[in-house]
């Protein structure tokens, strides 16, 4: 029993002298914060800013200045603290297009979908959101993508999750070839069961959409062969309250290298959680940003 008083007595104070040393490293890396920006405010952005701290650190290589800031409590306390000197870093990690949104003609967006019920159940859900839409049928996915490329569509709907081989990576093949954006997903009943996750496509333009309705999505890829960013990408979505919807492990479509592709379901530190990735974890590349309807 003294054996065990003893254990637990040592335990209290290592415990309070760590719980001391981590709120000394928190107080320094918000206090970094505000001479990296300056030193990197000739230039602005992400880039120079992450060069600015291998300077200041006098590390050879950027991954062990960056790692200068140990543990993830220590980075989300910098990368708050610089986001409230640099706001506008979010515009360069989340680019929006300054184009306006399309809205809907007299006779509808011109959605490119394929004849069969998800499609025509995805629409139905859509056209709450959107608006009445004029639908162009098309014999193949490829076609559907092919149409939103050359402008001849508006907007595609094209399946990329059903209940029975769950993620669909040919889909996601597809739209990254034609370079086509998801603007939203929503949920409709599956033929063999559950539930079909259909993705609406756009190219340059995204339509309009109403926020108030739909929860955000935010879809991530990193390499398969680094767990260790793997386990800090999900300490850090933990602690920035994005809830992890996914994992999935693809190859590339030559083949070449595997990846793994990580799904969210965005919170309200969604912009926290950017810009950690852009600093510390480069590799780590937000993919996607768009809305979920159920």
């Amino acid at each position: 029993m003294r054996a065990f008083d003893t254990l637990r007595e040592n335990f209290a104070v290592w415990h309070a002298e760590m719980t001391t040393i981590s709120e000394l490293a928190t107080a320094q890396a918000r206090a970094m914060a505000p001479l990296i920006a300056e030193e990197g405010r000739a230039e602005g952005g992400i880039g120079p800013l992450r060069r600015t701290v291998l300077d200041i650190l006098g590390k050879n290589q950027a991954a062990d200045a960056l790692s200068a800031l140990q543990g993830v409590g220590e980075r989300l306390a910098f990368t708050e603290a610089l986001l409230a000197i640099h706001p506008t870093l979010t515009e360069e990690i989340l680019p929006t297009t300054t184009e306006q949104p399309q809205t809907n003609k007299a006779q509808g967006l011109r959605i490119a979908m394929m004849r069969a019920t998800a499609s025509a159940d995805a629409a139905a859900k859509l056209n709450a959101v959107l608006g009445d839409t004029t639908p162009l049928y098309c014999n193949s996915f490829a076609e559907l993508c092919e149409r939103v490329g050359d402008a001849t569509a508006d907007l595609a709907l094209l399946p990329i999750e059903d209940a029975t081989e769950g993620m669909l990576r040919r889909s996601y093949h597809l739209f990254e070839r034609f370079e086509l954006h998801i603007a939203c997903t929503v949920e409709v009943p599956s033929p063999e069961g559950g539930v079909s996750r259909i993705a609406l496509l756009y190219h340059d333009i995204p339509p309009t959409l109403s926020e108030k309705e739909g929860e955000g999505v935010l879809e991530c890829r990193t390499l398969a062969t680094e767990d260790a960013s793997l386990t800090e990408l999900l300490t850090v979505a933990n602690a920035c309250a994005l809830a992890l919807r996914r994992i999935d492990t693809h190859t590339t479509e030559d083949g070449e290298e595997q990846y793994r592709h990580i799904i969210f379901r965005a919170g309200a530190q969604h912009l926290l959680f950017a810009t950690y990735l852009a600093l510390f974890l480069p590799r780590t590349v937000i993919t996607e940003r768009y809305l979920h309807f159920t």
